[in-house]
């Protein structure tokens, strides 16, 4: 994750990421919870936690867990919006927490990217127990839908940020190329959902992402103005986005969480 994203997070509302960014599949959550073996009894460490889109579904299951989220912000909102005494919010990076108590597994719901791994990964060794695991969930932007939309409003942007749209295949052996070294409990297991926007809801969308946030206000207009124009000339004055999500399961050890 570049320096400059990084930098532009606080530009994003809790509120606006939490109601507009994808929910995960429930086959993926499923198979997490089964692999971990989670049950009332189980402790998870969840590594960036954001505004518990992920929080939500594992404290189904009846577990406790520690959610680290750094941006204060965040962690706020995680703890007015998840009235749990299973759930203990910590505004710190992973890097820095410390604990008595450590976890039997961990879980990064796309914060993974996000994670300065060296001093990350050794603090991880400390913070799950013996035989822990990590379950990582991700999701990208891939091929289909309204592909030829979704490149008329990429070449609108003016910084040309946005990465190209590559097919589910590319993006899967990307993220295989990444795991696999790792020897995973769970290779890379995806689903592909296609999910509609109208202009509103696009427009909700894109003003989660950082780097749009950071355009200066001309080019801002430039872009939104441009999306809601694509898509209301789309059947329906709707466009289908197609989403990769991924499951990766790797066992926490003193070199097996490093990347």
């Amino acid at each position: 994750m570049s320096s400059q994203r990084t930098s532009l997070w606080h530009m994003v509302d809790p509120a606006a990421y939490d109601s507009v960014r994808p929910r995960y599949p429930r086959t993926l959550l499923d198979l997490c919870a089964d692999v971990l073996g989670i049950t009332s009894s189980t402790r998870l460490l969840e590594v960036g936690a954001g505004t518990g889109i992920a929080t939500r579904e594992f404290l189904e299951w009846g577990c406790e867990i520690d959610a680290l989220e750094p941006d204060a912000r965040f962690a706020h909102y995680l703890g007015a919006h998840i009235p749990s005494s299973r759930l203990s919010i910590h505004t710190c990076d992973l890097a820095d927490w410390c604990t008595a108590t450590p976890a039997h597994h961990a879980i990064a719901a796309s914060s993974w990217h996000w994670i300065e791994k060296e001093r990350s990964c050794a603090a991880l060794e400390n913070a799950v127990l013996p035989g822990g695991l990590l379950a990582v969930l991700e999701y990208h932007h891939c091929a289909g839908g309204d592909m030829e939309a979704f490149t008329k409003i990429h070449d609108m942007d003016p910084q040309h940020r946005s990465p190209r749209i590559r097919s589910a295949a590319d993006v899967e052996g990307t993220i295989r190329a990444q795991w696999m070294p790792h020897s995973p409990v769970l290779p890379p297991t995806t689903v592909e959902v296609a999910i509609p926007y109208t202009a509103a809801s696009y427009l909700a969308l894109i003003r989660t992402y950082p780097d749009i946030l950071g355009l200066s206000p001309p080019e801002y207009e430039q872009v939104c103005s441009a999306a809601s124009t694509i898509i209301d000339a789309l059947p329906d004055r709707t466009i289908i986005k197609n989403y990769l999500f991924s499951l990766t399961i790797i066992r926490i050890t003193s070199t097996g969480s490093r990347q």
